[in-house]
């Protein structure tokens, strides 16, 4: 009786192995960076994970029909059906109305005011930041 028990466990343990299947893959912007941190859900639930420093992830998927939804901040979110894949990689679009445009503005700390009196610096960023420059001085002096 106890050899029956211990093979009849055996056997719906397995089949409770055999529903779930695992897909793996990288996640990547559209210029090929990887993404650290994307988030990887099954989508219409909670359940999901996060790409690693190398923008991988693994995922336990239910058997049936699933999708998977990938997003990362400043990216489009993109929905996929796995199907019968166990490897998805995936390209992530700019969301382009979300990063049109940023202002910075940045005041001197006290020490910099002497090579700049009334230092402010402006920065008008579309994609990323690449002058800054010095406004109202009356020496002429530049502190970049």
């Amino acid at each position: 009786m106890y050899r029956l028990l211990c093979l009849l466990g055996l056997l719906l343990s397995t089949a409770a192995v055999a529903q779930q299947r695992t897909v793996s893959g990288t996640v990547r912007s559209a210029d090929g960076e990887t993404l650290i941190g994307a988030t990887v859900l099954l989508a219409s639930t909670d359940r999901g994970t996060a790409t690693d420093y190398e923008g991988k992830y693994t995922l336990d998927l239910p058997e049936g029909e699933v999708r998977l939804t990938f997003s990362y901040t400043g990216m489009q979110p993109k929905t996929v059906a796995v199907g019968n894949r166990s490897r998805l990689d995936i390209i992530l679009n700019p969301d382009v109305q979300l990063i049109d445009e940023v202002v910075v503005t940045a005041y001197a700390a006290p020490g910099a005011q002497k090579r700049c009196r009334g230092f402010r610096a402006t920065a008008f960023c579309t994609r990323r930041c690449t002058a800054l420059r010095c406004l109202g001085n009356q020496y002429g002096q530049h502190a970049f």
